[in-house]
């Protein structure tokens, strides 16, 4: 006999169980799948109500993910918002991760993470490492002060 097709709601907490999502994430994944708007509107609410479904918490952790990932909090914020959190909701997020921590802390965080050892000697490599840091989103003022550059990091 064959199984009764799911809920939009049993596939919500089918989605969760496997890995956390946002409710952005969640209601994009659901219409994929062809459910009716109403449907994935209830079915998040329900999940949200009963401790499945939570964003601040979520955006919390990711944050953390992002900020040991060398990112500054500007790009953490707007990577959070890029995949779907609420651009208010995701600087909040990364603000609260980052408490007691500066910009430069984080940038000699990721400079530290990336050399695994004492900083090189050459200046190629410090430019190198310095093109790094910017991608990551980090103020060319601490980069050139961390790595000893002259002020024309990003020319290079």
């Amino acid at each position: 006999m064959p199984r009764p097709p799911d809920s939009t709601f049993q596939r919500t907490v089918r989605l969760l169980a496997a890995r956390p999502y946002s409710a952005a994430e969640v209601r994009g994944r659901l219409k994929l799948s062809g459910a009716a708007e109403g449907e994935i509107a209830d079915a998040i609410s329900r999940a949200e109500n009963l401790g499945y479904l939570d964003d601040n918490a979520l955006a919390r952790a990711r944050s953390g993910l992002f900020l040991a990932q060398g990112y500054s909090i500007d790009l953490a914020a707007r990577k959070l918002a890029q995949s779907g959190f609420d651009e208010v909701d995701a600087a909040a997020a990364v603000r609260s991760a980052a408490v007691g921590v500066t910009a430069e802390d984080l940038c000699r965080r990721a400079l530290e993470a990336k050399t695994k050892g004492p900083l090189p000697s050459d200046l190629a490599t410090r430019r190198k490492l310095g093109r790094y840091l910017i991608r990551r989103g980090h103020d060319t003022q601490h980069i050139e002060r961390l790595l000893g550059l002259p002020d024309d990091v990003e020319k290079s």
